[in-house]
Formats: C-alpha cells, sequence, structure tokens
C-alpha cells in the first residue's frame, strides 16, 4: 500500500496542485485534540500529531514541494509526473501505487521534500515551541568559532521517518520498497548538507571564521534523486533472506542512498486511466532535440504537428543615457510541435472506412 495514498485521504491536505488522494478540505490542527479525529492514522502517526501538532502541517507543505520539484524534473520526459488529466481524474496516486521505478522515485521525493520543510520549519520562530535549530557547542580555536545554531537536519529527517514509515508495518516486498524510497529521500537531504563559513577580519582578512550547518536548496536534491531514478535498482523479495535483493546477478546490493523498484515502468505512450497513464497525446516537443524532449521520442513515433504562433517581442532595443532602454515590438512567427493523437488517427481512419463502404 502506498503511504502516501492513505496518508494524505485521513489527513485531507489541502495542497495548491492537489494529488488524487486529497479533496478539498483544508487540513490544520494547531491541537492534540484534532490529533485524535485523524481517520486513518496509525498509532504512531497519532502520537506525533499530539506531540508536534504544527508540524502536521507543515508534511502537506513538504508534499506540494515535492510535487512540482518532481514535475520540473520530468517535464520533458513521457511520464511528466501528471496528477490530473483534462477531465480533472487524479492519475498520480494510481501509477505511483505500483512497484514502479517512477512509483521509487515520487515516493523518495516526497519524503526529501517533507524532510525538507520540516527541517525550515525548525529555524522559524513559529514554531519554536516545537522544535528549534540544532544547538551546538561553540568550539573555538584561534581561527574558527562554530555558529551556535545549525539547521536541524537530524530531527527532520527523524520526523519524516517516522511520520512517513508509520503505515509500512508489514515486511512484504512493497512495504520494504516504501521504506527504503523514503530512508533514500531523507538522505539525499542528509547528503547535500553545506558548511556555510563567513569569514571576519580586518579589511577582508579571513582571521577567523563561524560556520554553520545548512540544506541545500531543494532543486539540488532533485536532482541528485533524479539521477538515483535512472540508477534505480531493480528488486524481487528474497522470502528466505526477508529482503530485498536484485534481479540481475552481479549487482550491488542497495545502500541507503539508492532507489529501489520491483517492477518494469508501463508505456507512457498511450492513456491508460485505469493504469493512471496520461499519454503523450498532445505534449509539446521540440523538433530540433535528439533527447528525450525530442519529437521522436516523446511522441513515441506517433508523429507530431505544427502549430504557428504569431509572438510579440522586444527588438532592436537601446540604451538611452542616463539611464533607460528603449525597444522596439517585432512581430514574429513561431512554430510550436505537440504530438498526435493516435486515438483521433484511428478514429479518422474508422470513420474512412465506414464513408467507404457506404
Amino acid at each position: 500500500m502506498l503511504v502516501l495514498r492513505s496518508l494524505y485521504i485521513s489527513q485531507c491536505f489541502h495542497l495548491v496542485m492537489a494529488h488524487w488522494w486529497l479533496s478539498s478540505q483544508v487540513f490544520f490542527t494547531e491541537t492534540t485534540n484534532s490529533c485524535n479525529n485523524m481517520v486513518g492514522f496509525t498509532k504512531e502517526q497519532i502520537e506525533l500529531c499530539k506531540k508536534y501538532p504544527l508540524l502536521i502541517n507543515v508534511i502537506g507543505k513538504g508534499a506540494r514541494k515535492a510535487l512540482v520539484e518532481c514535475q520540473e524534473q520530468f517535464s520533458f520526459h513521457k511520464w511528466n509526473c501528471s496528477h490530473t488529466d483534462q477531465k480533472k481524474r487524479l492519475l498520480l496516486g494510481i501509477l505511483t501505487s505500483q512497484g514502479t521505478r517512477e512509483a521509487a522515485f515520487f515516493r523518495a521525493v516526497t519524503s526529501a521534500g517533507v524532510t525538507d520543510e520540516i527541517i525550515r520549519a525548525c529555524n522559524m520562530d513559529k514554531y519554536s515551541d516545537t522544535c528549534q535549530c540544532e544547538h551546538l557547542p561553540n568550539f573555538i580555536n584561534e581561527k574558527l568559532k562554530w555558529h551556535e545554531c545549525n539547521d536541524n537536519i537530524k530531527f527532520g529527517a527523524m520526523f519524516a521517518h517516522k511520520f512517513l514509515d508509520a503505515k509500512e508495518k508489514g515486511a512484504d516486498a512493497s512495504g520494504l520498497m516504501n521504506k527504503q524510497n523514503n530512508l533514500a529521500g531523507q538522505m539525499a537531504v542528509k547528503q547535500h548538507s553545506l558548511l556555510i563559513c563567513i569569514c571576519h577580519g580586518v579589511s577582508g582578512a579571513c582571521n577567523m571564521k563561524t560556520c554553520r550547518h545548512s540544506i541545500s536548496p531543494f532543486k539540488q536534491v532533485g536532482n541528485f534523486l533524479q539521477k538515483k531514478y535512472h540508477s534505480a535498482i531493480h528488486t524481487y523479495f528474497d522470502q528466505n533472506k526477508n529482503e530485498l535483493v536484485p534481479v540481475k546477478h552481479g549487482v550491488l546490493e542497495h545502500t541507503k542512498y539508492d532507489l529501489v523498484y520491483l517492477e518494469p515502468s508501463p508505456d507512457y505512450c498511450i492513456k491508460n486511466s485505469y493504469k493512471g497513464i496520461l499519454g503523450v497525446a498532445g505534449r509539446q516537443c521540440n523538433k530540433a532535440s535528439y533527447g528525450p524532449d525530442g519529437c521522436d521520442s516523446m511522441c513515441c513515433g506517433m508523429g507530431f504537428h505544427t502549430k504557428k504562433v504569431t509572438v510579440e517581442s522586444n527588438c532592436n532595443c537601446k540604451f538611452h543615457w542616463c539611464c533607460s532602454v528603449k525597444c522596439e515590438k517585432c512581430i514574429s512567427n513561431v512554430n510550436y510541435y505537440y504530438c498526435r493523437d493516435q486515438t483521433k488517427n484511428q478514429k479518422k481512419k474508422r470513420k474512412n472506412k465506414e464513408r467507404k463502404k457506404e
């Protein structure tokens, strides 16, 4: 069972880019009494909610951040992390409830998003009674002073781990996959922590430095997880060892930084709402590209059509003393390319055959 699917149904987080398992009801709690009313919460989640009621809201913010990052990372791929189709039917949860490479990435990036937002919340005064930045002893030598307040990476990873893994009770293949990918997301945030130092001294000399640990911009974490997506390890459940092991012989077992998956990815070319696949029909492609965004690759050999658009832009800009830039308005025609809808082509062929028979 996908943790986030059942988790957010019960929590009813209202995100701007809502996942399929979210309702329009806003989930918000600042009291421990609200936690008892969270249908679907495990005992561990209820206890965490009571202990840290304000942080439950931060989880929703982290999930939204993760969804946006997922869509940006895969914006030029056949699977682009779309969560709804044109009729607003929710697709993402159907797809990510499977044991695919894409489900592994989405779980990892969501875990990372929650971890990231919890860490950032602990730096804010609003959450000072709930959690704080990490205080360390001021280590001083001749040239270094440790800043007393680091980003609380340890607490953020701990909270995300306890909350997201709370529903993974079983030691089956799905549960082990989910836990591993949750962990990989948390470790991605940890691995990309930065040591930030500021120099102090006369005339810019670095006679003394104050340093602190801080997390990286989330984009760097997303880039790292995208690489892990491409190197994800295909595994199966070994009942004798009670663990996931690589399908291919000679492949090293996964580390805490790796993504794992259980089944091959489906064909993302043709829309299949039952499987949560949006398809590539109507997707914009780049005719000149040989990469995944190229029309030959993106459109799965189904062809593409051209749409001419008139664009107005600034041109012949000149700098005038002092201090302005004046431009002319230029009109140009730009070609955009979109993948064809194979189902429409098939319908046209059927109609033509019917007409010929008549």
